[in-house]
């Protein structure tokens, strides 16, 4: 009995030793890449604060399967519902064709002048980019 209490002892013993180590580690390792941001944002602030936020977005929205597409100046809103469509490939198996419902041109909102005149820059954007 007492040998088996020595050696749940000395287990008890370097785990606390392996967990003390681990946290050390990691907080080094932080320290040291905080010390590293640090001195590229003296560097550069600006460069650096937008790095930090678009790593930041980019973190965050690798698990959304959602995404909205806003056109700056315009009145458009895009939804793109990606997760629907990877869902309908079966998990991406089979490239699937999303129900496209037309829409009658009667059924479309009149547009002012503005805005049909920025949705045809971004048509001819688009076709530059093909």
């Amino acid at each position: 009995m007492i040998p088996r209490a020595r050696g749940a002892a000395s287990r008890l013993l370097e785990e606390a030793a392996g967990y003390k180590l681990r946290v050390e580690n990691e907080a080094k390792g932080n320290a040291s890449r905080f010390e590293q941001v640090l001195t590229q944002y003296q560097r550069a602030p600006e460069v650096t604060r937008q790095r930090l936020y678009l790593d930041a977005q980019e973190q965050i929205m690798s698990s959304v399967s959602k995404v909205v597409v806003d056109q700056k100046g315009g009145n458009s809103l895009l939804y793109l519902p990606l997760d629907k469509l990877l869902s309908a490939t079966g998990a991406g198996n089979a490239p699937a064709t999303p129900n496209v419902q037309p829409v009658s041109p009667t059924a479309l909102p009149e547009l002012d002048a503005n805005s049909q005149r920025s949705r045809d820059a971004f048509r001819s954007r688009d076709r530059e980019s093909r």
